[in-house]
């Protein structure tokens, strides 16, 4: 509202690459969800938690529209569809791409991609379990599960960064 003719350019990359151009000033802001450096400016924007999810369709649905508990075991049944490269931000490093605890507990991951828009409709349709973060399962049509015997949850702060804000009295305005 303050600056009608501003124009903007998103980029999509992982954390590490937001990073660097920001270090690099080739980009003003950047949203990470992993470490950063005190070198730039940060401000946490959000916290979110990852949820195991199905869609309509999926034998699963039931419950979770019933909003029963799910065993892990019968969880660990059925696949799930998982990114290929870290589309979700950055997770622990005992964690897959998506946040969850293989090494603990090993799912059958039968899709992969590297698409956020695939992983939607793979799980919207009931094809797949995934696990995803609480603010984007809220976009979809899907539910969640409410699954026990599992200790382990994947969770994120996601932070607004840039370098220097105060020399660029707009971005500024945002720390």
């Amino acid at each position: 509202k303050r600056y009608p003719n501003s124009t903007f350019e998103y980029h999509a990359c992982d954390d590490g690459q937001a990073l660097d151009e920001i270090e690099q000033g080739a980009a003003h802001l950047a949203i990470v969800t992993g470490d950063v450096p005190s070198t730039l400016a940060s401000r946490v924007l959000a916290e979110t938690t990852f949820l195991t999810v199905v869609g309509q369709g999926h034998a699963l649905y039931p419950k979770a529209k019933a909003k029963k508990t799910v065993p892990i075991e019968e969880v660990l049944k059925h696949s799930f569809v998982s990114p290929s490269r870290p589309i979700l931000g950055r997770v622990g490093l005992k964690q897959s791409l998506d946040g969850w605890r293989d090494d603990q507990f090993t799912r059958k991951v039968g899709y992969l991609t590297a698409s956020l828009k695939l992983l939607e409709s793979i799980v919207t349709s009931g094809q797949a379990l995934a696990y995803l973060p609480d603010y984007h399962v809220e976009q979809l049509n899907v539910l969640s599960l409410k699954v026990t015997g599992c200790p382990y949850s994947c969770s994120q702060k996601i932070k607004l960064i840039a370098r220097r804000p105060k020399e660029i009295g707009w971005i500024n305005q945002f720390f």
